[in-house]
Order: C-alpha cells, then sequence, then structure tokens
C-alpha cells in the first residue's frame, strides 16, 4: 500500500504502530478519522460498511502514505 514504516515523529507512546490500531482506535487521529470515516473509534469488522476509498482518503489526509 506504500505506508510509511514510521509515523515520523512521536504521536504513540507505542513504537511500533500495526496498521489496525492507526485505523481503529489511535486516539491522535480520532476526529480525522471521524470528519473521514464517520466514527472516533471503530472495530476491524466497522470496515465492511466504508468505501475503500474513504479508508484511502483517509490514510492520506493523515500523512501516512509515502510521497
Amino acid at each position: 500500500m506504500g505506508l510509511v514504516d514510521s509515523l515520523g515523529y512521536n504521536r504513540c507512546i507505542k513504537a511500533n504502530e500495526m496498521a489496525s490500531h492507526v485505523l481503529c482506535d489511535f486516539e491522535a487521529l480520532a476526529i480525522l478519522r471521524f470528519r473521514h470515516l464517520g466514527h472516533y473509534v471503530l472495530k476491524p469488522g466497522n470496515f465492511a460498511n466504508i468505501s475503500v476509498g474513504k479508508v484511502l482518503h483517509f490514510v492520506h489526509s493523515a500523512g501516512l502514505l509515502n510521497a
């Protein structure tokens, strides 16, 4: 997917972020997640009702893609 290995700065106390943590419940991205995906916190099963385009837009807006 071209996701960055490191977030580039310390947004969370966990050293190695898992994709599910960033997409579902990473607290620093809660408002952005709500704006793009309609939820402050998600569970992996919630993605069945969210388009791939919305998820990719969220990931891009969060700055998680390699340039």
